[in-house]
């Protein structure tokens, strides 16, 4: 495993009931924006992760899904730390079980244990397992630093390989480097403020917690300086700074967690009480510093809405023909016109069904397809919406007439029998209309690798 880039401290996404259960689907998108973004690793069960507030079964179900969900694209680091060792030890071994790449092993928090203990207790977690561990640093939360001079002793066990260091003190993160030039271990930073100075000094990556909303900033960032354009550096570190100003609206990790959402990247949900939901005023600030970025409104990359004067004429003219028929059934019948009967009933139950499905559309205002960040959702097929992810369409077809574009999918989760799914739409004598959601649909599906082929298209 190679420690590298920007490594994403991910928030635990929950929903917004009274239980406040994980949420998984959102963890899903969550984590797949990222790696499609380019981070190097998927960091879970950190300080912006929400520990210190999920259980242990909690945490090796977490730990198993995230394992599941990254599929080795990238490794998954886990953290393990617990105040007592032995709660230390049993949880690790579990990650280990689960399948992660790396544990990140936080100092006991509450309590101050000596150099002495805090060496026998990583001696111990290190002993347990055959992962790599990954020292942790965050005295402002745990009250606990780890001494340079520990760290040096810690650094000749097989398995401890690095130290991630959050304290923002560049006297430590200096002593830190200087252990990592004469051994074989490496140097995260965990301060997002101080990752420009860490890569100077020898840091190999970032585990930075703003990269769950600004990604492509922190991965900007770190391929600039890798490159040595430190012009661009810069500006980047620079950049990062609109985000830090705003994260003191709220307890850790609350702002963090809004934004994210508010970005429109995953419904992350608040943080677990006791911290408290923001207020509107806050999300108000929260949107005025996303559109630094132009990470407002951006849940859906592109979006194909009905035309609505179309489904108001097409309700309107079904509803007059179901009158029209319901007059002629009445009409038939009493003259013994059987045949007649039959076709009028007949006509007026499809005209029924036509009427409603077209009245629901309209008074829904839901959209014909949507393009999202990881994938498409499909509307008013049989049933409920379908979702298919970008890494499942195999293929996509289009058929355009003059006054119809229709979208066709492919993919190995369709249900229906065709093995397609259809979504089309209709503007009646609005060519530049279809011209508009065709091109924008191409260019949608490019942007994650699948090339929209025209099978027809007609004048």
């Amino acid at each position: 495993m190679k420690i590298e880039g920007i490594i994403t401290p991910i928030v635990t996404p929950f929903y917004d009931d009274e239980e406040q259960n994980i949420n998984y689907e959102a963890t899903e998108k969550l984590i797949n924006h990222l790696i499609a973004h380019g981070v190097k690793g998927i960091f879970i069960l950190g300080s912006n992760g929400e520990f210190h507030v999920i259980d242990e079964q909690e945490k090796v179900e977490f730990t198993k899904k995230v394992v599941e969900i990254v599929n080795h694209r990238v490794p998954v680091y886990a953290g393990a730390g617990c105040c007592s060792t032995r709660e230390t030890v049993r949880l690790a071994q579990k990650m280990e079980e689960a399948g992660v790449d790396a544990l990140s092993v936080i100092t006991p928090y509450f309590l101050k244990p000596t150099n002495e203990n805090l060496y026998a207790h990583y001696q111990k977690v290190a002993s347990s397992v055959k992962i790599p561990i990954i020292l942790y640093n965050i005295p402002k939360a745990t009250g606990c630093p780890l001494d340079p001079e520990l760290v040096d002793r810690l650094a000749d066990i097989p398995n401890i390989v690095g130290i991630k260091d959050s304290s923002g003190n560049l006297d430590t993160l200096n002593a830190y480097a200087e252990i990592a030039k004469k051994k074989d271990f490496s140097l995260l930073v965990g301060s997002d403020s101080k990752i420009s100075y860490a890569y100077g000094i020898g840091a190999v990556a970032a585990v930075a917690g703003t990269s769950n909303v600004i990604v492509d900033t922190l991965v900007g960032l770190d391929k600039a300086l890798r490159e040595g354009n430190t012009a661009e550096a810069e500006k980047l570190q620079k950049d990062i700074d609109v985000l830090r100003g705003v994260l003191g609206l709220g307890t850790v990790p609350s702002v963090m967690k809004r934004a994210t959402e508010l970005a429109g990247i995953a419904e992350i949900g608040p943080a677990r009480m006791p911290v408290q939901k923001l207020s509107a005023e806050d999300d108000e600030k929260i949107k005025e510093m996303l559109k630094y970025y132009n990470l407002t409104d951006t849940m859906k990359e592109y979006v194909i809405q009905e035309d609505r004067g179309r489904l108001a004429l097409y309700t309107g003219l079904f509803l007059i023909l179901m009158i029209l028929l319901m007059i002629a059934s009445i009409a038939f019948f009493t003259v013994g016109w059987y045949l007649f009967s039959f076709l009028g009933i007949t006509g007026l139950w499809f005209d029924v069904k036509a009427m409603f499905r077209y009245g629901n559309k309209l008074v829904r205002k839901k959209p014909v397809c949507e393009f999202g960040r990881d994938g498409l959702t499909i509307y008013y097929l049989p049933g409920k919406p379908r979702e298919m992810k970008y890494r499942q369409v195999k293929e996509a077809r289009s058929i355009r007439t003059r006054f119809t574009l229709k979208l066709f999918f492919r993919g190995d989760n369709v249900e229906h029998p065709s093995g397609w799914y259809y979504a089309g739409v209709i503007y009646p004598f609005q060519s530049k209309k279809l011209d508009e959601v065709e091109e924008n649909t191409v260019n949608c599906l490019k942007k994650h690798g699948i090339d929209l082929v025209k099978t027809e298209k007609v004048k």
